[in-house]
């Protein structure tokens, strides 16, 4: 796909090149072909100190794109005598950040973004082919370590070339294939002090859920003993409603990793499309009774529905420590 770029001696900087974007893992072994072709580009950066050839850092962003402690770990790369490429697989396409649709830019798309450099950067004259890492932080850690799986690999690389080492930030690695053959190339995972898993995730939906509950009442029954309107009742209920909207999108947050740890390994672009569906039916919903418990009740009846609402998400988030 990028047989025509070609590198002269202490050539570096910005760098286009030809992507594709697959949605998920099954259009990358069935699909990958017929899927859209995207034009995408990076950042190559070498060392100011450093022996040539270059060892080479491909870099992958996580959901909130490029961040300044992303730059930290470059530097410390950099001054290592370390080159480095940075895939900008978001700006490429055009999205900011993909921590509230994960469908806009995936996995998969990512995949092809680290993969075409690969193989373009091995014919880099100041580069030395056997030894380009890769590295990622959460989304991009993720990228980074389904980059050592040896099927999409194949898929992807088919004549060979493949990174001499792994280095994934955080990643979220719960896809789980069935056929379990990996790259020899050292995988090192850095997740943080303490990993407690997907079980301290559900139970932190769960105190959230529950933060999140009674606001909606407690505003309620401030609407209703209310003498009529008033500056002390409008400030009040402004107040309540910004709390309100700081845990939901606490919450909202918990719930977008959960259905990534949930979801099916073969087709989560599916699972993930039909979280945001019920998501879109959730709103509509909303909207709905929120119309109709106004008309019934006023304000208070109206946030007393909201409240019958957040209590179901609490009960519905509760059964998750069965599953």
């Amino acid at each position: 796909m990028n047989e025509k770029i070609n590198f002269k001696e202490n050539e570096f900087g910005y760098i286009e090149y030809k992507s594709k974007n697959p949605y998920e893992f099954y259009q990358i072994f069935n699909e990958l072909d017929e899927a859209e072709t995207q034009d995408s580009f990076g950042w190559l950066i070498f060392p100011e100190q450093g022996k040539k050839p270059y060892p080479v850092v491909v870099c992958a962003h996580g959901s909130d794109n490029w961040a300044g402690h992303h730059h930290e770990h470059i530097l410390n790369f950099l001054n290592n005598g370390i080159a480095v490429f940075k895939a900008h697989s978001f700006d490429s396409r055009g999205v900011s950040a993909t921590v509230e649709d994960q469908l806009s830019v995936t996995t998969a798309m990512m995949m092809v973004d680290v993969v075409e450099p690969l193989k373009f950067l091995s014919r880099h004259p100041d580069i030395d082919a056997n030894k380009i890492a890769i590295t990622g932080w959460s989304l991009g850690g993720m990228v980074a370590f389904y980059a050592a799986w040896e099927p999409i690999m194949e898929k992807l690389a088919p004549n060979g070339e493949r990174f001499c080492a792994h280095l994934p930030f955080y990643p979220p690695t719960f896809l789980n294939p069935d056929e379990h053959r990996w790259s020899k190339a050292p995988i090192l995972n850095l997740i943080g002090s303490k990993n407690q898993g997907l079980s301290m995730v559900v139970g932190k939906a769960i105190s959230w859920s529950a933060l999140l509950m009674p606001l909606p009442f407690i505003l309620s029954i401030t609407v209703w003993f209310a003498d009529g309107s008033s500056t002390w009742l409008t400030s009040a209920l402004v107040f309540g409603l910004l709390i309100f909207g700081f845990i939901f999108a606490i919450n909202s947050s918990l719930h977008s990793y959960l259905i990534l740890a949930f979801g099916d390994t073969d087709r989560i672009t599916r699972d993930v499309g039909f979280y945001y569906m019920a998501n879109a039916a959730g709103r509509l919903i909303g909207t709905l009774l929120s119309g109709l418990s106004y008309q019934f009740g006023g304000l208070a009846c109206c946030l007393a529905v909201a409240g019958l609402m957040t209590f179901l998400s609490w009960f519905t988030a509760k059964k998750l420590k069965h599953t």
